[in-house]
This record gives structure tokens, C-alpha cells and sequence, in this order.
């Protein structure tokens, strides 16, 4: 492929496929680096291909299409121009919906502010939008989740803002309190685990089996499941009287026996990236 910069003609190649194939086999959370590249080469670094860090990204061919790409769009903007999908999301989207958004929230626990982790996910700005229920189901536990932990153990656990932790700031995000209460969300959880297992019942039962929709829809029930467990284990650990409105001691038995349902869960989750499908391409997510 050739492009010419100014008086320059290059002639790229694409490594993209190759370099992708060889990313697959590395295991999650693992890294490449070349022996010599320190800790220090890594903090001063550009990143190539960055507008923000990329000096040549400012070049005259690119520059039209560089300001276009850092416009920011608001949620009606981005469903006008089809660039943000509400409804009728496949079993492999949801999938990598909720990998990105379980991710996020493990960030935001270790820390980091919420608008830098969980709400660079655009759903969360306005979940009412969702027509889709599997992902409004998943959007409004995530919600809750964040709200349950802030509100009743980061808070009342005497946690403090400081420069490594800024996990209790809000920035004004909805968190729609008066329209989902706390059994609403295991309600529609289980919901739509029942759905997903009717759903994977009939795929296997066509005559022109896809294995693809099988296992992505089984991959999806796991992390249904799992969202369910834990939403129900957290909400164990401010469990009030309901004649008294005192709270109630822990029930170690109970809260080992979903800690083991749990660790069942994901021993059977796979990562999302490694069950191939190249139709996932619609934006969900602000790259900060």
C-alpha cells in the first residue's frame, strides 16, 4: 500500500492480521518486551499513532481527519449516526460489553476515578437509552454495584481522598435510585439466565448447528450468572433486621458458599478476545 506524505511516497505493510494472530497466543495480563526496554524508556515514551503524543499525527494529510476524529458526540449524536447500537446486540457484543465493563469496575476498586474507568463505557451516561434488556439488565447491576460499594462500605469505612485514591467521586452520574431497587436487578438477572438457556436449548437443536452462537451464547450465561452471585454476595454485607432495621451479623456459611459458586463461574469463563468473531466493531467505550 502506498501513501505519499509532502515530496515522500512510503510503502506500508499491513501487519495487522499477523501481529493479531500472535497476540491470541499470548495469555491474558501477559506483555512483550524486548530485554533492554526499562521501566524509565517506558514512562518516557511516545506512543505512535496517539494525536495527543504523536507529533507526526499532525502532519498537513492527516490533520482534516485527525480533528474529525476528536470530536465529541453526544449520546443522541451517536445513535442519529448509527455509531452506537441500543438493541438487538448478539451474544458475542454483550460478551465483550460486560469483559470491558468488568474490567473497568476492577480499576475503579483499585481506585481510579470512576469517570476514568466504568463511565468511559457510554451506556452507563444514560442506561434508560438501552432497548436491549441483556445489556440494560447488565448496565443497571454495574450501576448498582458502584452505588452499593460507594454509599454503604467505602464511605462508612472511613476512606479518604488522596493522591493514589479517588474511587468516591461521582461527577453528577445518574444512579437512578427511585427507578431500580436492589431485588429488581437479581429479578431480571435470573430472568435473563432463563432466557439464554431456553435460547441455547434451541440452537442446539437446529439442523444447521453454529457453534459459534453456541458457545458465545453458554459464555454469556456464565457471566450472567456470575454478575448475579456477586451482586447477591455484596448486598449480604449490609443485610438489615427487617422487623428491627439493625444489621444483621455475616453468615459465614452463606458467604463462603457464594465465594465457591463464584470461583465456579469463572473457572468456566473464557475472555472474550479469544473466541474470534470480526463483526465487533461499533464504538461503546470513550478512549481517554
Amino acid at each position: 500500500m502506498q501513501e505519499t506524505i509532502g515530496d515522500t511516497t512510503y510503502n506500508w505493510n499491513d501487519v495487522t492480521s499477523k501481529f493479531a494472530d500472535l497476540c491470541r497466543h499470548l495469555p491474558t495480563g501477559e506483555v512483550v518486551r524486548d530485554r533492554d526496554f526499562s521501566l524509565f524508556e517506558a514512562m518516557t515514551a511516545l506512543e505512535l499513532m496517539d494525536p495527543k503524543m504523536d507529533g507526526g499525527m499532525s502532519i498537513k494529510n492527516h490533520f482534516q481527519e485527525q480533528k474529525q476524529g476528536n470530536r465529541i458526540l453526544t449520546l443522541k449524536q451517536l445513535i442519529d449516526k448509527q455509531l452506537l447500537k441500543i438493541t438487538k446486540f448478539t451474544p458475542m457484543e454483550l460478551m465483550h460489553l460486560f469483559d470491558q465493563l468488568l474490567s473497568t469496575f476492577h480499576m475503579w476498586l483499585d481506585g481510579h476515578s470512576l469517570a476514568l474507568t466504568l463511565f468511559t463505557c457510554v451506556y452507563l451516561h444514560d442506561v434508560t437509552i438501552i432497548d436491549d434488556y441483556y445489556l440494560r439488565t447488565i448496565c443497571f447491576t454495574f450501576i448498582k454495584l458502584i452505588d452499593y460499594i460507594r454509599e454503604r462500605i467505602l464511605l462508612k469505612a472511613g476512606l479518604f481522598e488522596e493522591e493514589d485514591f479517588s474511587g468516591t467521586l461521582t461527577y453528577n452520574f445518574p444512579f437512578y435510585r427511585d427507578i431500580i431497587k436492589d431485588q429488581t436487578c437479581l429479578i431480571d438477572l435470573k430472568k435473563s439466565e432463563d432466557e439464554l438457556n431456553k435460547r441455547l436449548r434451541s440452537l442446539k437443536h437446529e439442523a444447521d448447528l453454529n457453534q459459534l452462537d453456541i458457545n458465545s451464547t453458554q459464555q454469556l450465561i456464565y457471566r450472567m450468572k456470575f454478575l448475579r452471585l456477586f451482586y447477591s454476595l455484596t448486598l449480604k454485607f449490609n443485610e438489615a433486621n427487617e422487623k428491627t432495621g439493625e444489621q444483621t451479623y455475616l453468615n459465614s456459611e452463606e458467604i463462603l458458599k457464594y465465594l465457591k459458586q463464584i470461583d465456579e463461574m469463572l473457572q468456566l469463563i473464557r475472555p472474550s478476545h479469544v473466541i474470534e468473531d470480526d463483526t465487533v466493531s461499533i464504538l461503546y467505550f470513550i478512549t481517554i
